[in-house]
């Protein structure tokens, strides 16, 4: 159940924008996680 490369990639460049506030950023890893499971 790995998650795919551009799920993993958008997560990291949320996690490393330093102006993304946490409700931001919790926001685009939902997103993220969201994408990875419909690719599953």
């Amino acid at each position: 159940m790995s998650m795919n490369l551009r799920a993993k990639r958008e997560m990291g460049e949320a996690l490393l924008l330093p102006d993304l506030t946490s409700a931001e950023a919790a926001r685009l890893l939902l997103i993220s996680l969201r994408h990875a499971l419909q690719g599953l």
